[in-house]
């Protein structure tokens, strides 16, 4: 990968950076398969090479027009211009650029293939006439602010439509006043706490308060909610996290079994409800059913941890497989395996289940 770009290059990549050609997205010296793509748009699977003097050679255009081949057998399609085409023509060739990936974009769409990571419609005629528009007085992107910002949306809110320009079709626009943002992942959650907020940070002057004492009031609280109310607490949680800009959530689920400590008839009704939960909020979840075994080192689980608890490794398999088979159902739901602690779980079950 070479460090100092070409006249040529250092010319178009300002051109191309930071979505300025109609909302594109461009990486500079993308690697792929061993290669190096001057520039590339993952959207339209568009590489673009611009070429001096050596590529003139007979060796060079054979190796050239190898490689080329080979990166079509990846379904991404290169497009060469000469260092003077676009020292010389620069509108041309960028008119040429964004023509391509729009016309790549609207045949991969036609053709009812998934739309690739990051895709959206350029600026144009949209394919999608069903996008709600909105425009942001800026948006981020890794580059740099996108100002002003066009954003179109399909019915699923994924992101199809994305300039500085408006669409040109005759369209209505919500305008937004303020700035659009990624959106954050919430790394660790457990839902059912929300219940409990308020009920064990507040206490009388010289009360004994420590880590030991809040966990009694969790456990209070986890022994009293069913599955409705687990459904309920976790779905105002979601939305909350939605209003501050949340939009995934990994929830360690721990809360499974009735409140004998009984697993209900349906082992993952209560990971079943933060699934729907998640689903009424509108925010991605990744359900994490966790393996608690044991109360510590070498002691058996308390009484009060009793809704908490799989025995046996085969017991959390049986709790798992329930959970995956929930979660195949949604589409923004995913799975994942966790275990407690060491403290929680004997040390050979962790080895077996990791």
């Amino acid at each position: 990968m070479r460090k100092a770009p070409t006249p040529a290059e250092a010319l178009l990549w300002e051109r191309l950076r930071g979505r300025k050609l109609r909302g594109l997205k461009f990486r500079r010296q993308h690697p792929f398969e061993g290669f190096i793509l001057d520039f590339y748009c993952e959207a339209a699977r568009l590489g673009v090479e611009v070429d001096g003097h050596i590529h003139e050679t007979k060796q060079q255009r054979d190796y050239d027009r190898q490689r080329t081949n080979y990166l079509a057998e990846y379904k991404i399609q290169v497009i060469r211009f000469g260092n003077h085409e676009v020292l010389n023509d620069t509108d041309k060739v960028l008119q040429k650029i964004a023509e391509e990936a729009h016309n790549r974009m609207n045949a991969s769409m036609g053709n009812g293939e998934p739309a690739q990571s990051g895709s959206m419609e350029t600026q144009g005629k949209s394919n999608s006439p069903n996008l709600k528009y909105f425009q942001f007085s800026g948006l981020l992107q890794g580059e740099g602010w996108v100002s002003p910002a066009y954003v179109g949306v399909d019915e699923k809110g994924t992101i199809r439509f994305l300039s500085d320009s408006p669409p040109v079709e005759s369209t209505a626009i919500e305008y937004v006043a303020g700035f659009a943002l990624p959106g954050f992942q919430n790394a660790h959650s457990h839902a059912f706490q929300y219940a409990m907020a308020g009920l064990a940070e507040n206490h009388p002057a010289g009360a004994d308060d420590d880590f030991w004492t809040w966990r009694e009031a969790m456990y209070r609280c986890a022994l009293a909610i069913n599955p409705e109310q687990m459904q309920a607490i976790a779905a105002m949680l979601y939305a909350e996290m939605v209003r501050h800009g949340y939009t995934q959530v990994a929830e360690f689920h721990y809360l499974h079994h009735d409140p004998d400590g009984r697993p209900y008839h349906h082992p993952a009704e209560m990971g079943e409800r933060l699934v729907a939960a998640a689903a009424q909020a509108g925010i991605r979840l990744t359900l994490v059913p966790v393996f608690y075994q044991k109360g510590n080192f070498g002691v058996d689980p308390q009484p009060r941890q009793r809704r908490f608890i799989s025995r046996t490794l085969d017991e959390y398999v049986c709790l798992f497989e329930a959970t995956e088979a929930v979660v195949r159902k949604h589409e923004n739901a995913s799975t994942a395996v966790s275990v407690h602690s060491l403290r929680a779980v004997d040390f050979s079950d962790v080895q077996r289940t990791l």
